[in-house]
């Protein structure tokens, strides 16, 4: 068994940093055998700085090879130290400093550029042998990173894991009030005191008579996520008593309730949702825009919410 080849894909970054371990340990044997004693990592650095012949700002320096500030600072001072840079002020603005070559670091580009130029014949001769299409796939590789991080790559098949997991009921009317009663207050984001106070007491007859329905989500026998869809209109739903308990936040629970809120809404033919909300509750405002809601005055006579400081969102079935 290889465990790196059998698990090819989960240790492509070992995978990867071993490769370029064993080209940075060819290339100072490289160096070794020419008789130049300096090290390969700083290699880039001080071919951009001959290249452009001219002082460069730390800050450029970083942008054309790909680093960040403190990685190349890191850099940088070590090469001062070592006699191959000096520092210059910036003629326009004498905060900012310029880095360029010191005589022994153009002493040591003489040295090396027959070797560069070696190393560059040789890698474009092994490349176009061995895999001509390898800057080609590198580069759209690089690009994808920019479209989509590789972390949100790996978290949204995490939170698709998770919301898989997530086993969603119908509560039956006779248990809402048990149910809801602990949150009450929250149900007030959606309707008038009254109005709540109405539907706990009969659901049935105003809202699960009009297509309307109450999910839960339950473990262990405690009912810890809620969420409702009540029928406004002929095409219209609302979104109501969307809850999850405070210790099983961030676990996807809350999304899964309301995607299958949204799921029933569009099976009783309803082309548009509605949620009351507030701007001050952030977390609800990342869930429903996570599900495409944005907010709108479209209905705010036709529906108004509870409360003049509330804000309706809106989403197309």
């Amino acid at each position: 068994m290889d465990y790196i080849i059998d698990n090819q894909y989960l240790t492509l970054r070992s995978r990867l940093r071993g490769f370029l371990d064993r080209l940075n340990q060819e290339e100072n044997k490289i160096y070794e055998s020419v008789g130049v004693d300096f090290p390969v990592r700083w290699m880039n650095l001080l071919n951009l700085l001959h290249l452009k012949a001219e002082p460069m700002p730390v800050t450029s320096i970083a942008q054309q090879l790909n680093k960040s500030h403190p990685e190349i600072h890191t850099i940088t001072k070590a090469m001062e130290s070592a006699g191959y840079l000096t520092s210059v002020n910036d003629r326009r603005d004498k905060r900012k400093r310029k880095l360029t070559l010191t005589a022994k670091g153009q002493e040591m580009v003489q040295k090396l550029l027959p070797v560069w130029q070696a190393t560059e014949r040789a890698t474009e001769q092994w490349i176009r042998e061995k895999a001509p299409e390898f800057f080609l796939i590198l580069r759209n590789l690089e690009y994808s990173l920019n479209t989509q991080s590789f972390h949100d790559r790996v978290m949204e098949l995490w939170k698709g894991h998770q919301m898989a997991a997530i086993n969603i009921d119908v509560l039956p009317a006779e248990e809402w009030p048990a149910v809801l009663n602990h949150y009450r207050h929250f149900a007030t984001l959606n309707l008038a005191v009254p109005a709540v106070e109405e539907l706990l007491q009969n659901p049935k007859k105003h809202l699960i008579n009009d297509g309307g329905q109450l999910f839960a989500y339950a473990r262990d026998g405690q009912t810890i996520g809620t969420v409702a869809v009540r029928r406004l209109s002929f095409d219209i739903a609302q979104i109501l008593f969307i809850w999850v308990h405070p210790d099983h936040r961030r676990h996807q629970i809350g999304r899964r309730l309301l995607q299958q809120a949204l799921d029933h809404a569009r099976s009783i033919g309803c082309r548009q949702a509605i949620f009351h909300t507030s701007r001050f509750f952030v977390a609800a405002e990342y869930l429903f825009r996570a599900e495409h809601f944005t907010y709108t005055s479209k209905y705010k006579h036709s529906f108004p919410a509870p409360d003049p400081l509330h804000a309706m969102m809106v989403v197309a079935l």
